[in-house]
């Protein structure tokens, strides 16, 4: 196929796709994504005399807190990748903000809330969730299950925005943006105002030992690797697995709604079974992810119908 004719398909596509859902009613979350640059800038501020690392963190978050003006008073739409990197900006952000809450966790002086968080869980359900499997020593196949079911939400995490930008909707990615912005980084919010380390490293005497082998080996190397201290409550293991598999039903292939709902319904009592959060982290990771993506999101980018209908 010639690039001439290349060009003609792809702006027929791009025409249906705003026609069917204007580009206005999904609009990229910079103002949203400015706000989370400037309070996390002030997060570092606020932990008393500069940690040695304060200063680059601040300097970046004042600089990305700027990009989406100085984009507009460049006039967009203007080259295509530079378009394209400004509406994907919130994704590196995302990854970027999750190493850097554990990074700013060295310094902060106040210690994590596990004390109250395990206090009003055990007066909600009268018992601690995550200690089930210490008083009820699980089979080795639950366990590898439910270890599963956890690693399950990485596989959501990589495959369904990979599907969703391979679709080449723009609506569609504007719309897989603007929930993963306001899912995760609505949520690392919290994480900063109240740092949450989890059962693992609060209490590990209420942990049960299992053997380092299939997912449960692997969660625990992704763990080691890539794990940040203070972002237990809310869970978001269930924030994100909530968050994908609404873009699933909204973006990505039909095929990936069922398993996607599947997970988004498994992952919750996974979390506590395997240790990994507090009965309380789960729940709240339910309410949080219900309240972005209810309420947050609508008031954003609207109530589209889903993309997949229109491809």
């Amino acid at each position: 196929m010639n690039s001439k004719l290349f060009r003609r398909r792809r702006a027929e596509f791009d025409k249906t796709s705003r026609e069917s859902f204007p580009e206005q009613s999904v609009a990229c979350p910079s103002a949203q994504t400015s706000f989370v640059n400037l309070v996390f800038a002030l997060s570092w501020l606020s932990l008393g005399p500069p940690a040695p690392i304060a200063l680059w963190f601040i300097l970046l978050h004042l600089g990305l807190a700027v990009l989406p003006w100085l984009a507009a008073r460049r006039g967009l739409p203007g080259p295509i990748p530079f378009a394209a990197l400004l509406e994907l900006h919130p994704l590196p952000l995302i990854a970027l903000a999750w190493t850097e809450i554990g990074l700013r966790h060295r310094y902060v002086v106040a210690r994590p809330h596990d004390l109250l968080v395990s206090r009003v869980e055990l007066g909600l359900f009268g018992f601690h969730p995550h200690e089930l499997a210490l008083h009820f020593p699980p089979t080795a196949w639950v366990m590898e299950a439910m270890n599963g079911v956890y690693f399950g939400y990485y596989l959501l995490l990589v495959g369904i925005p990979l599907l969703v930008l391979l679709g080449g909707c723009r609506v569609g990615i504007r719309r897989m943006v603007t929930r993963l912005a306001v899912g995760y980084l609505g949520t690392f919010l919290l994480y900063l105002l109240f740092p949450v380390d989890g059962p693992q490293d609060a209490f590990p005497e209420s942990i049960v030992r299992v053997a380092s082998t299939g997912f449960a080996a692997v969660n625990a190397t992704i763990r080691t690797a890539g794990d940040s201290l203070g972002t237990a409550f809310p869970s978001s293991h269930v924030v994100g697995t909530i968050t994908l598999a609404w873009i699933a039903c909204e973006a990505a292939p039909p095929w990936t709604r069922l398993p996607a709902l599947l997970l988004a319904a498994l992952v919750p009592p996974a979390t506590v079974y395997t240790q990994n959060h507090y009965g309380l982290d789960a729940l709240a990771g339910i309410l949080v992810a219900l309240l972005l993506h209810g309420l947050i999101v609508p008031l954003i980018a609207g109530r589209p119908a889903p993309v997949a209908e229109a491809s």
